[in-house]
């Protein structure tokens, strides 16, 4: 078709799709996805949505992903949606997510977080009720 030049991407042999060692180089392994807290979380568990969401990034490769603001404490939540690391519950349903990350050869993180004084304040602002008539 003309003179474009082809942009098929070729795997490398023996290789994670995803690697420079591909012709030509696709993300490297330094390619980041920070995710934006979710304020989903049911008790500090991490639910469904939560592995469909990743999922649907994490098999786009990019490369290492961190969840945002997961809580050490229950007390220490910014809000009472935030998933949660304080019981063995909370570690079984990151676990799912982990697994997965895993068996897209990604890296995968989460951030720790106490949100200290202020912590469990309210609601966000999608589930608080509207007082404007």
């Amino acid at each position: 078709m003309g003179d474009h030049p082809s942009n098929e991407n070729v795997p490398a042999r023996g290789a994670p799709y995803f690697t420079l060692a591909q012709n030509p180089p696709a993300a490297d392994q330094d390619s980041r996805y920070h995710l934006p807290k979710q304020d989903l979380a049911k008790d500090g568990k991490m639910t469904p949505w939560h592995l469909a969401h990743l999922g649907g990034i994490l098999v786009r490769g990019p490369g290492h992903t961190m969840i945002a603001a997961t809580a050490v404490l229950p007390n220490g939540r910014i809000t009472p949606q935030d998933v949660g690391i304080w019981s063995d519950d909370h570690v079984r349903n990151l676990s799912q997510i982990v697994a997965f990350a895993r068996s897209e050869s990604q890296k995968i993180d989460i951030q720790l977080a106490h949100a200290g004084r202020k912590a469990s304040t309210g609601r966000n602002m999608n589930q608080r009720k509207s007082h404007c008539s």
